[in-house]
């Protein structure tokens, strides 16, 4: 059972969150049949996927669903109300102990860094051979991780880069164009990961910045607490482009080959001295042996030659 959301109004603190982080606190869930819609091999294909990211992950559902039904091994939920944090972080201690009484082997505990958090490890199902041999070899076993963060997504940014996200829900509404967070840590998501968004990511991007997905299964609609069909968005991150060789890095390249060259023929030089000096030595040794026998024939010619008197 989910611990139930009082219907009043938000608390200050939690506004004010919302208020930098540029999103509004309006909320709305999306059904146990939607998700699976979500999910299947037509939109996000969480059967390939590794690593999922909730962003708006509100009390929790979507990500205890998708970590308990799929066979995801990380799936991050990210909330920036206090209360909604709350509520979820009270609906995973009550999954992590429902996951004890089947005799699942898994470990709920606060996140140790710098903000607020919660963080599951349970081992993969199915995969105790496998356990059993890492731990023979003296390697901790396989292990699938939820967590839930009460923060801002743009403080997570580095541990989304770490993550290699594949698939990303976005259950959010923007108070205003998208907000620089936002635009960041959608920047930072390797090619082909995909996303799921209620609002639309196109229009709220930055106009003087170009737009790094592409739109596919336009006009899917999924059952939510607020209507039985509502249509979200669909987006795959398009191939990062190589940086080309400028024409700087070209020019710089022909300069280290033609210094290489010079260098090379300067590693030659002695050798090249030594034959022309060879070479100079065996001339003139054949032009004096040749002066030489030359002379000789001209000496003998004058003494045998009879006189004129």
């Amino acid at each position: 059972r989910m611990p139930e959301i009082s219907n009043r109004y938000p608390e200050d603190r939690d506004i004010k969150a919302a208020e930098k982080a540029g999103t509004r606190l309006t909320y709305g869930e999306i059904h146990p049949k939607g998700v699976l819609k979500i999910m299947d091999e037509e939109h996000l294909d969480a059967e390939r996927a590794k690593v999922l990211v909730d962003i708006g992950s509100g009390r929790g559902k979507l990500a205890l669903q998708c970590f308990h039904q799929f066979n995801l091994s990380r799936v991050i939920g990210v909330e920036i109300s206090r209360e909604r944090y709350n509520i979820c972080k009270l609906a995973t201690e009550e999954y992590v102990q429902h996951c004890r009484r089947q005799g699942i082997r898994i470990s709920c505990e606060e996140n140790p860094g710098g903000f607020e958090g919660i963080i599951v490890k349970r081992l993969c199902p199915g995969d105790q051979k496998e356990n059993a041999e890492r731990k023979d070899s003296q390697c901790s076993p396989k292990v699938r991780t939820l967590e839930i963060y009460n923060v801002d997504v743009g403080m997570l940014k580095d541990v989304l880069v770490k993550a290699s996200v594949d698939i990303v829900v976005m259950d959010v509404a923007f108070s205003s164009p998208m907000p620089e967070s936002f635009v960041e840590i959608l920047k930072c998501f390797k090619s082909g990961t995909k996303i799921i968004s209620y609002e639309n990511l196109k229009s709220a991007w930055p106009v003087e910045k170009s737009f790094p997905y592409r739109q596919y299964a336009r006009g899917d609609r999924y059952m939510t607490s607020w209507k039985r069909g509502h249509e979200f968005y669909s987006w795959r991150r398009k191939p990062r482009k190589r940086k080309r060789r400028t024409r700087k890095f070209i020019q710089d390249g022909n300069k280290a080959k033609k210094s290489l060259e010079v260098s090379g023929a300067a590693h030659q030089t002695p050798k090249l001295h030594y034959l022309a000096h060879r070479e100079e030595d065996e001339n003139s040794s054949k032009s004096s042996t040749y002066s030489d026998s030359e002379n000789a024939n001209i000496c003998s010619t004058s003494t045998d030659a009879p006189s004129a008197e």
